[in-house]
């Protein structure tokens, strides 16, 4: 007799969890590489300024 076991990650919760976990991090990372892109305009305007 064949007994199935559920795994966590065929639960939908889980799912939701990891797809909602996903979209954060993602979010963070496009947050963190908007920052680096506006601080390096930001110096390269200032080095402009200076010059």
């Amino acid at each position: 007799m064949l007994i199935w076991e559920a795994n966590e990650s065929d639960n939908p919760l889980f799912s939701t969890i990891a797809v909602i976990d996903m979209g954060i991090r993602f979010e963070k990372a496009s947050i963190e590489w908007c920052s680096s892109i506006l601080d390096l305009f930001r110096e390269k305007l200032a080095g402009k300024a200076g010059t």
